[in-house]
């Protein structure tokens, strides 16, 4: 069974910290996959900043999450190292 889910991310100025952020999924019978990621401050403000320069739209809108999440950056920590 496929079960979508949805992420709603949501950033404002001034950033004081970075942004740390825990995902834990998986299927039954599998083992369970953790991403956790900190995002360095000055790489949210890079984001932020790239996003309000651009022409807002929902790919900048979906750069600026991919940037923020670290979206094919290989953070995917298995509990079974077997794959």
């Amino acid at each position: 069974m496929v079960e979508p889910t949805g992420i709603e991310l949501y950033v404002k100025p001034p950033f004081e910290t970075g942004l740390f952020y825990r995902i834990t999924f998986g299927c039954t019978g599998t083992p369970v996959n953790t991403i956790t990621e900190t995002v360095p401050r000055e790489e949210v403000q890079q984001a932020y900043d790239a996003f309000i320069k651009s022409d807002r739209s929902k790919g900048a809108a979906r750069k600026m999450a991919s940037a923020l999440l670290h979206f094919g950056a290989g953070n995917v920590d298995e509990e079974d190292d077997s794959r």
